[in-house]
């Protein structure tokens, strides 16, 4: 009978030893045979470390085919305990002290506090290293062997295999072991469920420290002698070349996860017509039936909808395949234990009457380990309690209508709501905390919190939300920290958490701003592109809609325009517009910094001066794919002109050429040497004549100069029309605004007109100078009917042009979205410059 883990790999390894059973990308296949051969080599390493049966060993290993491999060897010898790989120090501690490890388990090229936690622990730490080269899974274990070695063989059904923590309505997780009886029946169970064959593939996307990879992916496909391919997690960008890379039969995800594969549905139609997928199974947390259907309609395939949880060793019930009924929000009938509705007196309920899940069977665990007070509440007459509320129909399908604990289901990740208030409340400035449910769109529930500060104490979303990163990991911070005055009480005098979304609502509101400045449109455009949604300067990415696969997208595809290293997890410490086109930029700049540097090199720097709104960061896309070595630095401007007001604007204009000589000193200061090569921007490039001007006058060289401007209603266009053609051009610029901005255009009118005067009047004195200059006009809009403008602004009348270009775009910023034609032009007048 196959009632271990090791019996289960044996098992495919007799049968089809050649067979390959585990695969990953970038790795050779790694055979049945070859699978239990490595299971014994973990056994062998085990022991020498005095190892045995029901000793327990955490597993702290990434996503792919080593974690898997891992966790069958050491629950076949011992007991398996894997943990999260991005967990705190502080969560190890706790995870690490609970467990009593015998043994950690840690990748080698895993940057992580375990180990210093394992060490003050006692607890001796083996390496995982993995030779690139070797089959999908194979490793070695590197580090200390103990002096009494184990003589411990493979363990037996009733031996743990596997312990996790859990979630509840207490402060403290519940520890739960699971024997190899509940794991081996419920792999059984899952292979019938689903009708699994040695002919089938499982694509996992789960992750493996987490009861639904385990069990839903990598148990089921051994016992049913199939193969699974183990990614390194899910990726929604990635999955499609998995798909078509490895022609699985199946996959298994969260809700979450379906939404993100969706969402690439329209650019992989030909991985889709390829693709041969018999089901789609999802669980964990509740599916949309919208998102269902829709899966269902791009894949051809009926999508499985099973209800799990880790003290059941994962599945409960489950959604037939065809031709039975798959009945959307229902999480389908029984497959394994029994399932049952309960009341409150434990008396089990008639069909059609709400109550609480119950659920016995060889799969469910025989209770918490070292929790008397939860095991008396937790089993009711052999039953045990799952804490949700629901339903089952005639025909034995189960609808789930509630939750009776406090527990936050945020996507298939569970938060106990009382750890959040714990860590809030060791801030100083907290005196009250109280973490709840919010509704989420594809979550189904995500996590905020409400606080009261220490009088006399001050403290801020952004503030209360880095010192929450600090002590939890990322799943567990607050997607919203919203300061109250008071948060509600019962009558009790306990504060109320159930409802108080609904209290809370004009705290949680956010006033729509538009974006300021380059990186800020930029990144409203990506995350609204995402999000289906326009999104202000503070909105926040989770509130609007954002999970945290969207997150990793979001990341990734704004990785390439950061100063420095962007993380996933950069979008929860930073999930408004504004706060992430911050961490974009590096650092805010700071009051009287100069300039700032884009990107570090060697040699001859290159020179940016902004347009109006002031933003150093306009030129960082660029920078960034400009050729060679060279530093990039830009020049800022004072803050009070860091603005689009048109009154700021002709401020701003009337202080050109004091601009122009301040940005020269700087230049002149930080590079004492050699020629100064110069990019501008919009009003930039009146700033930069001055500047350079200002230069030549002292005696130094200027290299490139290039003046960049826009063509078209929605850009200045700083040319030598003459007095009456610049009042014309002034006028139709106002009647645009009157129309797209009126609440300036009134602010301008009442200031009057003079200031406007002005600025024309200032801009007919503009140097002269003897620099070679590279005018980049970039046409859009309404400026496409005027080609005939000289492509040169205008700049020849003041300077001698190299080369005059016109850049055609639909791109809001050529800066950022199409800066690769522009990168082309501006390379051209460094070289010349270069060459003298």
């Amino acid at each position: 009978m196959l009632s271990t883990v090791r019996a289960l790999v044996d098992a495919a390894g007799e049968t089809s030893p050649t067979r390959a059973i585990v695969l990953a990308p970038g790795r050779p296949d790694l055979t049945a045979g070859e699978l239990s051969d490595a299971v014994d080599a973990i056994g062998v390493a085990l022991r020498e470390r005095g190892v045995g049966r029901n000793d327990r060993v955490a597993i702290v290993v990434p996503n792919g085919p080593e974690m898997a491999v891992s966790f069958l060897g050491v629950a076949s010898h011992a007991t398996a305990a894997p943990l999260n790989p991005n967990y705190t120090a502080a969560d190890f501690d706790f995870y690490l002290s609970d467990l009593e490890a015998r043994l950690v388990i840690v990748a080698a090229d895993l940057e992580s506090p375990v180990r210093d936690v394992a060490a003050a622990h006692g607890i001796v730490v083996a390496e995982l290293r993995v030779d690139p080269t070797a089959p999908a899974g194979v490793f070695s274990l590197d580090g200390p062997t103990a002096g009494d070695v184990s003589t411990d063989g493979s363990a037996s059904a009733d031996d743990v295999a596997l312990v996790l923590h859990t979630s509840g309505t207490s402060s403290r997780p519940k520890f739960v072991p699971l024997t190899h009886t509940n794991v081996t029946t419920w792999a059984s169970n899952i292979a019938t469920t689903l009708a699994l064959t040695p002919d089938d593939r499982c694509l996992n996307v789960m992750p493996l420290f987490h009861i639904h990879g385990l069990m839903a992916a990598v148990l089921s496909t051994i016992r049913a002698g199939a193969s699974i391919v183990c990614s390194p997690g899910f990726d929604a960008d990635a999955f499609y070349g998995w798909l078509d890379r490895f022609a699985p039969t199946w996959y298994t995800a969260v809700p979450t996860m379906h939404q993100a594969v969706l969402a690439g549905v329209d650019g992989h139609r030909d991985v889709i017509e390829r693709a041969d997928l018999r089901f789609i199974r999802s669980s964990s947390a509740s599916l949309p039936p919208p998102v269902m259907a829709a899966l269902e309609t791009a894949f051809d395939a009926p999508v499985i909808e099973a209800y799990g949880m880790t003290e059941a060793a994962h599945q409960m019930t489950s959604n037939p395949l065809p031709p039975a009924p798959r009945l959307p929000g229902s999480v389908g009938v029984q497959a394994g234990p029994d399932v049952a509705i309960m009341d409150a007196d434990g008396a089990l309920l008639a069909t059609g009457e709400a109550g609480e899940i119950v659920i016995r069977g060889a799969n469910v665990t025989a209770g918490y380990d070292a929790n008397p007070e939860a095991n008396a509440t937790a089993f009711t007459g052999g039953w045990f309690r799952t804490g949700d509320e629901g339903v089952l129909d005639d025909q034995g399908y189960l609808r789930i209508t509630g939750r009776l604990k406090e527990m936050i289901n945020r996507g298939g990740e569970k938060v106990i709501p009382r750890e959040i208030d714990e860590a809030l409340l060791g801030h100083p400035a907290v005196a009250q905390a109280v973490a709840f449910a919010m509704p989420h769109p594809t979550l189904g529930e995500d996590l905020g919190a409400a606080v009261v500060l220490e009088a006399g104490s001050t403290a801020d979303e952004a503030v209360l939300r880095a010192f929450c990163f600090d002590t939890l990991v990322g799943f567990k911070v607050p997607s919203r920290i919203v300061v109250v005055d008071a948060i509600p009480k019962g009558a009790t005098g306990k504060l109320q958490r159930i409802g108080l979304i609904d209290k809370l609502g004009a705290s949680l509101a956010v006033d729509h701003e538009a974006p300021v400045g380059e990186l800020e449109a930029l990144v409203a455009e990506v995350w609204g592109g995402l999000l289906g949604s326009e999104l202000g300067r503070h909105d926040n990415f989770f509130s609007a809609g954002g999970d945290s696969l969207t997150a990793t997208t979001a990341a990734a595809r704004l990785a390439s325009h950061a100063a420095g290293e962007i993380d996933p997890t950069d979008v929860f410490r930073a999930p408004t517009v504004a706060g992430f086109a911050a961490l974009l930029g590096g650092a805010a700049v700071s009051e009287g910094e100069a300039f700032v540097e884009l990107r570090p090199g060697t040699g001859r720097p290159v020179w940016c001066v902004p347009g109006h709104g002031g933003d150093p960061f306009t030129f960082l896309e660029m920078s960034r794919r400009l050729g060679g070595d060279r530093p990039v630095l830009s020049l800022t401007l004072p803050p009070e002109l860091c603005s689009d007001d048109p009154e700021t604007n002709a401020a701003a204009d009337r202080r050109i050429a004091e601009l122009g000589i301040s940005m020269a000193k700087t230049a002149a200061e930080v590079q004492p040497d050699g020629p100064i090569d110069v990019i501008a921007y919009c009003f930039g490039g009146e700033v930069a004549q001055d500047m350079i001007a200002a230069l030549e006058a002292g005696g130094r060289d200027v290299g490139a100069a290039v003046y960049v401007h826009v063509w078209g209603w929605s850009g200045v266009t700083y040319t030598r029309l003459g007095r009456i053609g610049s009042q014309v051009r002034m006028r139709a610029r106002q009647l645009h605004k009157l129309v797209t901005q009126p609440r300036a255009v009134v602010r301008r009118i009442v200031a009057g007109v003079r200031g406007t005067h002005e600025v024309v009047d200032d801009r007919h004195r503009r140097p002269s100078t003897s620099t070679p200059v590279t005018v980049v006009k970039l046409t859009r809009e309404m400026g496409r009917r005027f080609r005939h403008y000289r492509h040169d602004m205008g700049w020849g009348d003041f300077a001698p042009v190299r080369e005059a270009v016109e850049i055609d775009t639909d791109k809001p910023n050529v800066f950022t979205a199409d800066v690769g034609e522009l990168v082309s032009v501006v390379e051209r007048a460094l070289d010349a410059a270069a060459e003298g």
